[in-house]
């Protein structure tokens, strides 16, 4: 008999079997007179153990192994395969082999250990697949799609430059599948790791923490910082004129004003407001300080230092902020070292534009707006000087950068219909709404003897998008919509001034249009783009880069450049147009051709990564994770669209999402506020999170 006490287990296919039946068994054997030895436990339970592995061996299925070979296979194809330029005249054989040897161009051995790690990688990510709900794997293939082509843009581009053959086709699909199943499983995985991401509660905080929303934290901040910027404030002097920033100083020295877009005189005017008339006085002041020193240059390397200091504090001031609500100091550690080693920030400080000029103040407004929405639905008080802080922020964005005005009011309509306490809302919107274009162009502009700027701004993209249709396909245009489309654009024009961006273009826009002119070319250009859609995306194809991968956050590095013609000889005239300085032309040599070509550095420093990948994958974590969440979102994802209305493209015109992008990443993790503890710290109950 088995010994007393004994608790006996044996593992069946059907199950396990007590002790009790054990007994039964046991009897049943006694009474047919069999030899009953006494079974060793620790034997049986081994046995048992070895068994039940060699069942699950024979049963695991290859499926999961064979899915990730094809994952890492693809994947390794789309990161070091290159699309031959010429297909013409290559056989399909050629041009595989070909293919086959731009995949081999690092060597066998790293071409194998990258291979492992990609097939190693996604034995971690795709089991999270399975673990996602229905909404996170739509979320996740919808995102994989938009970013795989984003990813994989430029090569099909390329591809597409010649005739699509059954190669190219082939190439292309197994490039665009091994981006998005890269895409596709991270995402899933991130989503996993996520989920269980509460919003952070309330804790308290003593005031010796160093990211407490004090002055003298947000000072030592700015500190580490400026300290950080300083060799790039260095080298970058004295600054990056470009021709807008010419043409606004030359009005501020009094030369005579003059329309950028038709070079032609303003006779009358003193001012143009083709450029925001607040950044115009603003580079009049410093220059003016700089020439009164004796030399200009001195007073646009302050310049320079003033939008360095504005934008590290504003830097300062959202590292605070994300501790405030609830994340921890990692997060805050994480963003202040981004933003104080990333090159581009240090560099960008010193650029004399408008748009960098703002940038600042536009940081420091998403930060405010991002309080607003939370106190009101928090229904905490929101606090007359909060509330005054908040409309000045918002009309300092509207005076110094040309679309300013529409970035912080059409935002705010959210709030205003969704949110209550409709009354602050509609302040926000209402005040620079009224500064902008009620105050400014009814006393400002005769005041100061200010030009207003033409509508061919605005029209840039439709007077582009036309042009390119009457080139390619005039003959598909009636007499009557040509006729309505010359009455806005010069037809005889359109051959000498059509360019890559449109830009030129609006030198062949009539300028003395009506409105009733151009309310009828609108239409025709809504009839053209319903018939030749693709017509309008080739003509726009200059816009690609802002959402395309591979493009890096970079901007053209000179001291000044532009109208010479009109005066801009005297700007700096020491140093010759469009030329870098000696010291300039070392961040060049440094920067973009040495430190962005590194692996990491040169992703964290490309465009696509800030207005496509961080904003989209943020939205999607406010969708799933957090209710209500999007609102947050609205600012960020309207200047998302900015890039569609561009005449050509440039950083700058994104330059706010490059600057907001630690902000947009925390949104999803942002809770309650902390409260400051009344306990010293050291003491019990007194955290630092």
């Amino acid at each position: 008999m088995a010994p007393m006490g004994l608790k006996l287990k044996m593992s069946t296919g059907r199950g396990e079997v007590s002790d009790e039946s054990s007994k039964d068994v046991h009897d049943d054997v006694q009474g047919m007179n069999m030899d009953v030895r006494p079974v060793d436990t620790a034997t049986l339970t081994s046995a048992s153990l070895a068994n039940d592995h060699a069942t699950a061996s024979t049963k695991r299925s290859p499926v999961p192994t064979l899915v990730c070979l094809v994952c890492a296979g693809a994947a390794y194809f789309s990161l070091f395969s290159t699309c031959p330029t010429d297909t013409s005249t290559q056989t399909f054989l050629s041009l595989a082999s070909e293919v086959a040897a731009s995949l081999g161009t690092h060597g066998s051995f790293a071409s194998a250990v990258v291979f492992l790690a990609l097939f190693w990688l996604f034995g971690k990510l795709v089991p999270s697949f399975g673990a996602c709900r229905r909404a996170e794997r739509a979320w996740a293939v919808g995102l994989a799609a938009v970013f795989s082509l984003s990813l994989s843009y430029n090569s099909l581009a390329t591809a597409s430059a010649d005739p699509l053959s059954l190669f190219i086709a082939l190439f292309m699909v197994i490039e665009l599948s091994g981006y998005f199943l890269v895409c596709l499983f991270g995402l899933t995985f991130l989503y996993v790791r996520t989920r269980g991401e509460a919003v952070p509660k309330p804790t308290a905080i003593h005031r010796g923490a160093f990211f407490d929303f004090r002055v003298k934290n947000i000072l030592r901040m700015m500190a580490i910082i400026l300290v950080c910027w300083l060799p790039w404030i260095v080298l970058m002097r004295p600054g990056v004129l470009s021709p807008d920033t010419v043409a606004q100083v030359l009005w501020a020295r009094g030369f005579p004003c003059f329309d950028p877009s038709t070079q032609g005189f303003l006779v009358g005017y003193d001012f143009s407001d083709q450029h925001p008339i607040f950044d115009t006085l603003i580079y009049g002041v410093f220059d003016r300080i700089g020439t009164n020193l004796g030399d200009a240059a001195i007073g646009y390397a302050l310049l320079g230092i003033c939008q360095a200091v504005l934008q590290a504090f504003a830097f300062a001031v959202a590292c605070c902020f994300l501790h405030r609500r609830g994340l921890s100091r990692v997060w805050c550690i994480a963003c202040l070292v981004f933003v104080s080693v990333m090159p581009c920030f240090g560099i960008f400080s010193q650029i004399l534009v408008k748009d960098y000029t703002a940038v600042g103040f536009y940081v420091l407004w998403f930060i405010a707006y991002l309080e607003f929405v939370f106190r009101i639905r928090e229904k905490r008080p929101v606090g007359a000087r909060f509330m005054v802080a908040f409309i000045l922020l918002a009309c300092l964005v509207a005076l110094t950068r040309k679309l300013g005005i529409y970035m912080v009011i059409i935002p705010m309509v959210f709030p205003l219909a969704l949110l209550p306490r409709r009354k602050l809302s509609l302040a926000t919107l209402m005040v620079p709404a009224l500064l902008m274009f009620v105050f400014i162009p009814q006393v400002i502009y005769p005041t100061f003897k200010v030009a207003a700027g033409g509508i061919q701004e605005m029209l840039a993209v439709p007077l582009q998008q036309v042009a390119h249709c009457v080139i390619t396909n005039e003959e598909d245009i009636g007499s009557s919509d040509l006729a309505v489309i010359d009455e806005v654009i010069d037809l005889d024009a359109i051959p000498q001034c059509y360019g890559d961006s449109a830009d030129s273009i609006k030198d062949a826009f009539r300028h003395d249009a009506s409105t009733g002119d151009v309310v009828a070319f609108l239409e025709v250009w809504v009839k053209l783009g319903l018939q030749h859609p693709l017509s309008y995306l080739q003509a726009t194809s200059y816009q690609s880069p802002f959402y395309a991968s591979g493009t890096s956050a970079w901007e053209p590095v000179y001291v000044h450049g532009g109208w010479l013609d009109f005066g801009g000889d005297e700007i700096l005239g020491d140093y010759d147009e469009f030329t870098p300085s000696s010291t300039q032309q070392t961040v060049i040599d440094l920067v973009p051709e040495t430190l962005y070509q590194l692996p990491v550095l040169g992703w964290l420093a490309d465009v696509s990564l800030y207005d496509v990948f961080i904003p989209l994958f943020a939205l999607s974590l406010c969708m799933l994770r957090r209710k209500g969440y999007w609102l947050l979102m609205v600012p960020i994802l309207f200047s998302m669209l900015i890039p569609l209305v561009t005449s050509a493209f440039s950083v700058r015109f994104v330059i706010n999402l490059v600057y907001c992008a630690p902000l947009v990443l925390a949104i999803p993790f942002l809770g309650a506020p902390r409260e400051r503890a009344t306990v010293p710290p050291g003491s019990e109950g007194a955290q630092d999170g």
